[in-house]
């Protein structure tokens, strides 16, 4: 059961991350342990993968620029994983409120 709920939706990084796990014999039981919370791990190229599936299908730039930027840099998993649950909503939120505000000024009575 632990198997399946890792496996089942994780991305190609954490999948590869635990067949290597399970190829090695002398995995120990707190390597295959999950977190205390239940969460499931996810990997960090995993998390990069993500970050460019969400760049090429938006249109704002300032989302874009903040991907761009972090990703040219080496960003630790907490930060990719802070990224991709908050910060990149608030950059929307952004870039709508640009999208909008051009709509106003260049709209009609």
């Amino acid at each position: 059961m632990l198997i399946t709920r890792l496996l089942n939706g994780a991305g190609p990084g954490l999948k590869e991350g635990i067949n290597q796990l399970f190829r090695n014999d002398k995995a120990t039981l707190e390597q295959l342990r999950l977190p205390p919370d239940g969460t499931v791990p996810r990997a960090a190229s995993d998390d990069r993968v993500e970050l460019a599936r969400i760049d090429e299908g938006w249109d704002g730039p300032v989302l874009s620029e903040a991907i761009s930027k972090l990703l040219s840099t080496s960003p630790t998993s907490a930060e990719l994983r802070h990224f991709l649950e908050v910060t990149q909503y608030e950059l929307r939120d952004q870039d709508n409120r640009v999208a909008i505000a051009k709509i106003i000024d260049g709209g009609g009575p």
